[in-house]
């Protein structure tokens, strides 16, 4: 994964990307 610098804009959605990502990955820690 590359880290590059965003606008607040796209750092939200980066966040809430990992965050979709992570809740496939383990969907019991969002549930």
């Amino acid at each position: 994964m590359m880290l590059i610098s965003v606008s607040d804009d796209e750092e939200e959605r980066v966040l809430r990307f990992l965050e979709l990502m992570l809740a496939k990955e383990t969907p019991n820690n969002f549930m």
